[in-house]
C-alpha cells in the first residue's frame, strides 16, 4: 500500500479484485446484495417486497464497478464519484435524503464481509491474506471517512439555509417571537418588537420578571394562568393559542394572540420551554366586534322574521313597498284590497273591514287582530299603521304586520303548564309555601293544603295554624329553626312530623329560602314540602333489611368455616382410611371389592376438591383490594402457566393490547385462567385451536338492556375460539354451578369454573355471556366498568 494515503494505490487488493472479476463476479455481486439484507441496512429494508434477483440484477452495475474500480486502483475516482453522486443527489435507485451514517458503515461493513467470504478462494498464503485485509479496513476507513464528512457538510448547508430562512421570517413577520421558560415564569428571550409596538423601552422590560403580567389586563390573568396550566399536557408538535390584552404605554388596551409550541422538555417529560409567537389583532377585535353587532341585529331581525312592514296605494289599490320577508305574512307586493280580504277568516272579516273602513274615515287608529291561512296553516296576525292624507285624502296606509301564533300558542301553553305544574304537585306530593316576614298569612299552594288534609283553598292559613298541625315532638325545634333562618337567611333543608286534618301523621321533607332586600334583610321566605312518609318507611324497612343480610352474611361466614374445616375433616379421614384399608388388605379383596372401595376414596377426593371451589365461590365478593392493574401483565401470566397446554395443542392465541382498569387482579387472572383454559380444554385436533383476545368499547346503546348502568363508561373484552362448540341453548346453563354440558371421562373437570368466572365479574359490577356454535367455536364476552382511578 502506499504511503499517501490520499492516492489509494494499493498493492495486495487489485490481484484479488481481479480474481473476482475473472472467476466470480456474479457470485461476488449476489452474495454482497444478500449478505446486505441480512445485516438489516435501514436502506435495504425499502426494497424489501423487491425479489432477491430483480434486486441482484439492479444492484450488478454498482458492485461490479466497485470491483473493476479496485483492479485498477482507481478506488479514489470510485470513493470522489460516489460522493459527487450523493451531494447532486443523482444516486441510481435511492435519494440522498434516503440515507443516512447507518446506511454507509454498514454498507462498507457488508461489502468487506464479501470481500472476506473470497479470501480463502483466491489464496491460502496467511501473509497474502493479512496484506489484503490490511488494505481493505484501510480502503473502507477512507470510504467511511469521506461520506461522514459528506453527509455532515450536507447537514452543515441545511442548518445553514435553514437559519438563514428563519432570520428572514423573523425579520419580515408580523409577529414578535419569544421564548418562555415555564419553570422560571420568565420570558428568556423576550418579546422585543411587541413590547416595542406597545411603547414601550428595553429599559422598561429588560429583567423585570413580572412586567408581563403586570401590563396584562386584570381580567386576562386568571384565564392566562389556566392557560398555563394547561400546557402540563401538551403533546410534541402541538400548537396552541391564548388571547388577552396588554396595556401600551399610552394606557390604552391592545389586544394580543399567541401562538406556541414545546421548545424544550424537562427530564420528567413536561414541557419546560415554549416557543411562541404574538401578534397584535386589534383591529381584528374591532371587526370582529362591529361583525358581532351586525349578527346580532341581523338575529335581532330573524328573531322578529314574523314581521314585515308594508305600504298600500289607497287610489290604485295595491300594495307598493314591503319588507323582505311580508310574503311569509300572507301578502305579496302588487295584491289588491280584494286579495289581501279573501285570505282572512270568514269569521274575522267583517270586523276587520270595519276597524279599516274607520281607519280610512279617520274615526279610529288602524289595529286589529285576524286569523289567515298561510302555506296550508292557520296563522294568527296582528296588523297596526295609520293612514297617509295628502290634500286631505287618504293616499296611503303605512302599516306593520306580524305573526303573533306563537304568543297565542304560548298563552295556551302557560296555562297548560300551570295546570301539569299542579299535576306533578300532586304526582310528588309537592306543595310550595310563601309567607311575608312578620305578617300572619301564610300563602300554600292547593297540594299543600292535600299534604295536610285539608281540602284546596278551604281556609285561610296562618302561622298558628301552621304550627297547630306540626307533632308536639317536632314543633320546638322547627320554631327555632325558623328564627334562626330569618336572623341567618340562606338555603335550609329539613324534615319533620305532622298530624294531617284527616288523621295521619307524616313525615314532610322541606326545604326553604329567605328572600332579602338591598340592605341584606329578609323580607319574604318561600319553599315546598314533600310527604315523604312512604321513602322514609322504605328506608326504614331497608334499612332493616340491611341489619338482616349483615346477619346472613355473618352465617354464610360461619358456614364457609365449617365447609373449610368441619366438614372436610371426616371427608379426610374416609379418604384416609380407605387408602390404609386398601393397602393392608389389597391381596384379600377381590377385584369387585377393590373396584368399590377405589372408588369410595376417588368420591370422597372429589367432594373434598368440591367443597374447597364451594368455599372459593362464597370468597369472591369478600376480595375487596381493588387496584389499577394492567391487563397485559395479568395475561401473560396466564399465558405462562398454561404455555405447556399451549404448546402440546400447538394452539395460537392472539390478542389486542387490553387496558389497564382498576380490578382485582388475583380475580382477573383466575377469570382469563378458566376461560383460555377451557377454550383449550374443548379445542379439536384439527384445525389446531386458534384464541382470539379483542378489546372495544360498547356503544349507549348495546349497553341499554343489560342492567348495567348506562351513565358508566365500559371496556368489552372478547374471548373466541374455533372448539368443539355448543349449542345455543345453554348459553345460561352453563353458568349454573357444577354444570357439565360434556362427560367428564371425555373432558375432564368439575363444573365450577364458568360459575367463579360470573362471580368474578359479577362483583366487578360487570356481566358476561357465552355464545355457542356447535362444531365451530365459542364466544365468551365480558363487559367491565372503565374505572381507571
Amino acid at each position: 500500500m502506499s504511503s499517501r494515503n490520499e492516492e489509494m494505490i494499493y498493492h495486495a487488493v487489485p490481484s484479488f479484485a481481479r480474481f473476482i472479476i475473472d472467476k466470480h463476479l456474479d457470485e461476488y455481486i449476489a452474495t454482497e446484495v444478500r449478505t446486505s439484507i441480512e445485516m438489516k441496512i435501514p436502506v435495504w429494508e425499502k426494497f424489501a417486497h423487491v425479489p432477491i434477483e430483480v434486486l441482484i440484477e439492479n444492484s450488478s452495475e454498482f458492485f461490479g464497478q466497485f470491483i473493476k474500480d479496485a483492479a485498477e486502483n482507481g478506488l479514489k475516482s470510485n470513493l470522489e464519484r460516489s460522493i459527487r453522486h450523493y451531494k447532486l443527489d443523482v444516486l441510481k435507485n435511492v435519494g440522498r435524503h434516503q440515507i443516512t451514517p447507518e446506511d454507509f458503515l454498514l454498507t462498507h461493513e457488508a461489502r468487506k464481509k464479501t470481500l472476506r467470504h473470497f479470501l480463502h478462494l483466491y489464496t491460502g498464503d496467511a501473509q497474502i491474506m493479512l496484506r489484503i485485509l490490511d488494505e481493505l479496513d484501510h480502503i473502507f476507513l477512507q470510504f467511511s471517512v469521506a461520506a461522514t464528512n459528506a453527509y455532515i457538510n450536507i447537514l452543515n448547508n441545511i442548518a445553514d439555509e435553514e437559519q438563514s430562512i428563519k432570520r428572514k421570517l423573523y425579520s419580515t413577520s408580523p409577529g414578535s417571537y419569544y421564548i418562555y421558560d415555564l419553570e422560571n415564569d420568565i420570558q428568556i428571550l423576550p418579546s422585543e418588537r411587541l413590547f416595542e409596538k406597545l411603547g414601550y423601552t428595553k429599559e422598561d422590560y429588560d429583567g423585570n420578571k413580572h412586567f408581563f403580567k403586570q401590563i396584562m389586563h386584570p381580567a386576562d390573568l386568571a384565564s392566562s394562568l389556566n392557560y398555563i396550566a394547561a400546557l402540563g399536557n401538551v403533546v410534541e408538535g402541538e400548537v396552541r393559542f391564548f388571547e388577552y390584552r396588554l396595556k401600551a404605554a399610552g394606557g390604552e388596551y391592545r389586544w394580543i394572540r399567541n401562538y406556541e409550541t414545546v421548545h424544550k422538555w424537562s427530564g420528567t417529560g413536561l414541557p419546560s420551554q415554549m416557543l411562541g409567537v404574538a401578534f397584535d389583532i386589534t383591529q381584528e377585535h374591532h371587526y370582529e366586534e362591529e361583525i358581532q353587532l351586525k349578527d346580532e341585529a341581523l338575529a335581532e331581525a330573524q328573531d322578529l322574521a314574523h314581521i314585515g312592514t308594508f305600504s298600500w296605494d289607497l287610489e290604485k289599490n295595491k300594495l307598493t313597498g314591503f319588507s323582505h320577508n311580508l310574503e311569509k305574512l300572507g301578502l305579496r307586493q302588487g295584491n289588491t284590497f280584494e286579495e289581501v280580504i279573501g285570505c282572512i277568516h270568514d269569521v274575522d272579516k267583517p270586523r276587520v273591514l270595519q276597524i279599516f273602513e274607520h281607519a280610512i274615515a279617520g274615526k279610529t287608529a288602524y289595529e286589529c287582530e285576524y286569523r289567515c291561512t298561510i302555506d296550508d296553516r292557520e296563522r294568527i296576525i296582528w296588523s297596526k299603521g295609520r293612514v297617509v292624507y295628502v290634500d286631505d285624502k287618504p293616499k296611503f296606509l303605512k302599516a306593520t304586520v306580524m305573526d303573533v301564533t306563537n304568543q297565542h300558542q304560548m298563552v295556551r301553553k302557560l296555562q297548560r303548564s300551570e295546570e301539569l305544574y299542579k299535576q306533578a304537585q300532586v304526582l310528588n306530593k309537592i306543595g310550595n309555601w310563601s309567607w311575608k316576614i312578620g305578617s300572619d298569612r301564610v300563602q300554600w299552594s292547593d297540594e299543600l293544603f292535600r299534604i295536610y288534609g285539608l281540602e284546596p283553598q278551604s281556609e285561610l292559613i296562618t302561622l298558628d295554624r301552621y304550627c297547630t298541625f306540626i307533632h308536639k315532638d317536632d314543633i320546638r325545634q322547627r320554631k327555632e329553626m325558623l328564627d334562626e333562618q330569618i336572623n341567618n337567611p340562606g338555603h335550609r333543608e329539613y324534615y319533620f312530623r305532622i298530624n294531617a286534618a284527616d288523621g295521619k301523621e307524616k313525615i314532610i321533607y322541606g326545604q326553604s329560602e329567605v328572600l332579602v332586600d338591598e340592605n341584606g334583610k329578609g323580607y319574604k321566605m318561600i319553599g315546598t314540602c314533600q310527604d315523604v312518609t312512604a321513602q322514609k318507611t322504605l328506608e326504614k324497612n331497608l334499612y332493616e333489611n340491611t341489619i338482616q343480610l349483615q346477619k346472613t352474611n355473618a352465617s354464610l361466614k360461619i358456614f364457609s368455616h365449617i365447609s373449610s374445616h368441619d366438614l372436610k375433616e371426616p371427608l379426610r379421614k374416609i379418604s384416609l382410611f380407605g387408602d390404609r384399608l386398601r393397602m393392608l388388605n389389597n391381596d384379600k379383596l377381590d377385584d369387585q371389592s377393590r373396584t368399590i372401595l377405589q372408588t369410595i376414596i376417588q368420591s370422597s377426593l372429589r367432594l373434598q376438591q368440591m367443597i374447597d371451589q364451594i368455599v372459593s365461590v362464597s370468597r369472591i365478593n369478600s376480595e375487596e383490594k381493588f387496584e389499577l392493574t394492567d391487563l397485559n401483565c395479568v395475561l401473560n401470566d396466564v399465558l405462562g402457566e398454561l404455555s405447556t397446554h399451549i404448546i402440546s395443542k400447538n394452539a395460537k392465541i392472539n390478542a389486542d393490547q387490553l387496558p389497564k382498569l382498576v380490578v382485582n387482579g388475583n380475580q382477573l387472572r383466575q377469570l382469563f385462567m378458566n376461560l383460555i383454559g377451557n377454550a383449550l380444554k374443548f379445542s379439536k385436533t384439527d384445525p389446531s385451536p386458534v384464541i382470539s383476545i379483542t378489546v372495544d368499547k360498547p356503544s349507549l346503546k348495546e349497553i341499554n338492556g343489560t342492567g348495567l348502568e348506562n351513565m358508566s363508561s365500559y371496556i368489552r373484552i372478547r374471548i373466541k375460539d374455533n372448539g368443539i362448540g355448543f349449542q345455543d341453548i345453554y348459553a345460561e346453563k352453563i353458568f349454573a354451578i357444577f354444570q357439565r354440558l360434556h362427560d367428564k371421562a371425555a373432558y375432564p373437570g368439575n363444573g365450577i369454573g364458568l360459575a367463579v368466572s360470573r362471580e368474578i365479574v359479577n362483583h366487578h359490577g360487570g356481566i358476561i355471556h357465552a355464545q355457542g356454535f356447535p362444531g365451530e367455536g365459542s364466544i365468551f364476552t365480558i363487559i367491565l366498568p372503565e374505572k381507571t382511578a
